[in-house]
Order: structure tokens, then C-alpha cells, then sequence
């Protein structure tokens, strides 16, 4: 069969709620800051935190209470943000109100983005259980809207259904800022950026959904939505409602080639703009587009656009 892998196109189990309405009074807010970075990076990341109650802490995340006496964002209090602020309700409801002018309502899955400088009181129903991840961040490539430029899609919020795979990226950055480790900074800005398209595309794939989209364009969403990813034509067919066999009739009849080899044809050209950065080994191209390893990927590659990716790089390397 021609998949790529039988992992779920999703997590199945749904992030862990409350079972009881009894809603424990302490709240916890676990944040770490970062110093500033020692060499000049693409996206800088300042801090990473979690603000919870009712619930337990999340995995990997085991100390509660206030750290390194941060205030809470989302108490409803008047903030200005030094850097680009993104939040995310994992659980819980609240509102936004910016510059004091606008408020938005916050559920679960609503996704807060806001530049620097931005005046706002982000304030989360407290008689009710919550959980809000947030991640602050800067730098150069932020200043002069290098990377990230589609961060302005979320602005000032944005929903998605609720998404594990957002949830985990979140936790990811905990441990990450939690380790101390040398390349911390560094990995974390990388990630930054993989959540704001995670993001993104999450926020995309629910708007379609919610419209009057073909079983062919939805899986086109998915598709995109989940490049980095190893998802099966089985899953994607199962998410557009439509039996398999069904599905890929469609598809070939609409598109012109099987799910199969267009969801690969994605990989290999979101990759190219990876081939042309410089000191990006293949290696690590592979492993994030969800390739067995670079000999799997460097045969797909060249079977697909008529070279080697080392051939494709030298001839189209960014200066």
C-alpha cells in the first residue's frame, strides 16, 4: 500500500480533563526565563510558561507555584508585552481585551498572538478549571519579519480545535527551557517558528472544515497541515468522511495522481526552501519531513524533481 507510515493522523486521546467540577483554588504558575542570547539568532526565545488550576501538571513539568517570581499573564491584569506574546487555552474560558478597546472571547483552543508593545488583560474564568501555555520571543529575524511572517494570521486571537500535537510542541519548550543546556536558545527558537506554522495550519485546517469544502481540498489542508508529520492515505481519507477506495478515485480523477505521491511531492518542495539554506545537513531535512532517513528521502527527492538534492542545493544555494 502506498502510505507512509500507519501512525494516526491524530493523537486519539483527548488532552486530560477534569473529572469533577471541584475546582482547586491554588493556582500554579510554572515559568521559566530565558537570558538573553549569547550570539545572534533568527528568533530569540525570553520565556516559557504553563498557568494551571484544577488540573495536574503537565508531563515533565514538576514543580509548582510561582517561579523565579514571574507574574501571572492571564490574571486579568493590565501587561504590555516586551516581545511577540503567543498564548494557548488548552483548557478554560476567558476573554481578551486589547488597548483597552477591543475583547475577544477565549475557549478551549484559542490561540492569543500579540506583538511587542501591546497593551492587554487577558482574563481566564477562575471558577472554572484552565490551562494556558505561553511562549514569548524576539530577536533580529522577528524585528525585520524574516521568519514567522504568517504569525499575523493569529493576531490578536485565533481558534483551532484542540490539538495535542500543539499541546506537546508546548511541553517541549518547558523541558527545553528547563534543561539549561548549552543549545537551549537555540533549539527553542526553531521550535518557536514550527509552532507558529503548526499553528497556523491548524487554525486554516479548522476553517475549512467548518466549510463547504470538497473531500479533495480538505485533504489538501490536511496534507499541508501536516508535513512534518508521517500520516497514512487511510487516516486522511477517514478525516474527509469518504471511504478509501472512494477517496482515492476522487483524488487521482480531480488531481491527477494518487494522495500518496501528492503528499509527497509537498514534502520535497517545502524541503527545497530547506536544500537552500546553507549548513541545514540532509540529514536533519529528512528527519523533520518525516523521511526513514536521508538515503529515503535523496531517492524520493530525485525520482520527484529529476536530481539529487545535493545536485538540486549547489545549483539554487542561497547566497
Amino acid at each position: 500500500m502506498d502510505d507512509v507510515t500507519d501512525d494516526p493522523l491524530t493523537d486519539a486521546t483527548p488532552h486530560k480533563k477534569l473529572r469533577s467540577p471541584r475546582i482547586r483554588s491554588r493556582i500554579r504558575v510554572h515559568e521559566v526565563a530565558l537570558p538573553p542570547a549569547v550570539e545572534p539568532l533568527g528568533v530569540v526565545c525570553s520565556s516559557v510558561g504553563v498557568e494551571i488550576s484544577g488540573l495536574g501538571l503537565p508531563p515533565n513539568i514538576g514543580t509548582s507555584g510561582n517561579q523565579n517570581g514571574r507574574r501571572s499573564r492571564f490574571d486579568g491584569r493590565s501587561h504590555e508585552t516586551d516581545d511577540w506574546l503567543l498564548g494557548y487555552m488548552a483548557t478554560g474560558t476567558g476573554t481578551l481585551r486589547l488597548d483597552e478597546t477591543s475583547e475577544y472571547p477565549l475557549q478551549q483552543g484559542s490561540v492569543v498572538s500579540l506583538p511587542p508593545n501591546s497593551r492587554y488583560r487577558v482574563a481566564v474564568d477562575r471558577n472554572r478549571s484552565f490551562c494556558v501555555y505561553s511562549v514569548t520571543f524576539g530577536g533580529q529575524a522577528m524585528r525585520e519579519r524574516t521568519v514567522c511572517t504568517a504569525i499575523d494570521e493569529l493576531f490578536p486571537t485565533a481558534q483551532t480545535e484542540l490539538c495535542d500535537d500543539v499541546i506537546r510542541m508546548y511541553q517541549n519548550l518547558l523541558a527545553v527551557a528547563d534543561s539549561r543546556t548549552g543549545d537551549a536558545q537555540r533549539e527553542l527558537g526553531a521550535s518557536v517558528v514550527l509552532l507558529v506554522a503548526k499553528l497556523v495550519n491548524r487554525v486554516h485546517e479548522l476553517r475549512h472544515a467548518t466549510g463547504t469544502t470538497s473531500p479533495v481540498e480538505r485533504a489538501k489542508t490536511i496534507m499541508g497541515a501536516h508535513l512534518f508529520d508521517q500520516i497514512t492515505v487511510d487516516d486522511i481519507a477517514h478525516e474527509t468522511g469518504v471511504p478509501t477506495s472512494t477517496f482515492r478515485r476522487l483524488f487521482r480523477e480531480q488531481v491527477g495522481v494518487s494522495p500518496y505521491q501528492y503528499f509527497l511531492r509537498q514534502k520535497i518542495e517545502a524541503a527545497q526552501d530547506d536544500l537552500q539554506k546553507a549548513g541545514l545537513p540532509l540529514r536533519a531535512i529528512a528527519e523533520k519531513f518525516g523521511f526513514a532517513d536521508q538515503y529515503h528521502f535523496s531517492r524520493v527527492f530525485a525520482r520527484i524533481v529529476g536530481c539529487r538534492p545535493t545536485q538540486w542545493r549547489k545549483a539554487n544555494q542561497r547566497l
